[in-house]
């Protein structure tokens, strides 16, 4: 099994990075993590090189580059918890972009 790598920008800052090292840490999966500060000026090429959508956070699982937090959630969860829990979260984002709908009416 190949060492996970989560490249995060701040956590304070960034929910979006925040989003999977959570995961990673209540499921107490070993991680390695590579920060690198959003407001500094090397970020821009830091982030380019280790993602491919040039943004925070990814995952590198051996060759395998997941970029997007939903994205490294469900990799993590093919791989660590199985297919019922793959589902399970599956379900459960398709009926909030379902109900949306009513909010999406209601603000507009």
């Amino acid at each position: 099994m190949s060492e996970l790598t989560l490249i995060i920008g701040n956590k304070n800052y960034s929910s979006w990075s925040l989003r999977p090292w959570l995961l990673l840490k209540q499921a107490g999966i070993p991680f390695r993590e590579r920060y690198i500060p959003i407001r500094h000026d090397a970020w821009f090429a830091q982030i380019h090189a280790l993602s491919p959508s040039g943004r925070a956070p990814a995952l590198h699982d051996g060759s395998i580059h997941v970029w997007d937090s939903l994205a490294i959630c469900e990799c993590l969860a093919e791989r660590f918890f199985g297919e019922a829990a793959v589902v399970a979260g599956r379900a459960g984002r398709c009926e909030m972009h379902s109900a949306f709908r009513r909010c999406a009416r209601t603000c507009s």
